[in-house]
């Protein structure tokens, strides 16, 4: 067996999310579309700001978990752009103690031709959110 995965951290993120369209059910399920408005990125290796351009496409599902399909654009300190894609899922869950909770796990790529920050083209990451406050606050760790 191989080594096993460990977690580094890249950077928290807040993004300020703009009024939602609702799509209605389709054959894929409940459909809405929200868009960024902006938000910030702020780590050890990776700081900047949330381009407003992208936004996440959520899809509903029977069983109550949200899939989301996100693509967001970082503009770092430095001037450089990187396209931030990813997707996961939402659904409620109970907590270790019985308490209601939220599982919001994702997993993002990234690329940028931005040679400063080429190495995350190879980097496959993992991210916890929340939602609050028409905000989504994630942490974003890299899968080493």
């Amino acid at each position: 067996m191989g080594q096993q995965p460990e977690l580094r951290f890249l950077f928290d993120m807040t993004v300020t999310m703009g009024e939602g369209i609702d799509l209605g059910r389709t054959p894929y399920g409940e459909i809405a579309f929200q868009h960024a408005i902006g938000g910030t990125v702020s780590g050890p290796r990776v700081q900047g700001e949330v381009l407003p351009v992208g936004g996440d496409k959520v899809v509903g599902r029977t069983d109550g978990t949200r899939e989301l399909n996100v693509q967001a654009i970082i503009k770092t300190t430095d001037d450089h752009h990187i396209l931030m894609s990813y997707r996961g899922l939402v659904r409620p869950m109970q907590s270790a103690d019985g308490k209601p909770g939220v599982y919001w796990r994702t997993a993002p790529l990234f690329e940028t031709a931005a040679e400063p920050y080429q190495w995350l083209n190879g980097v496959l990451a993992v991210g916890h959110g929340t939602f609050g406050d028409g905000q989504v606050n994630y942490q974003i760790h890299e899968v080493l």
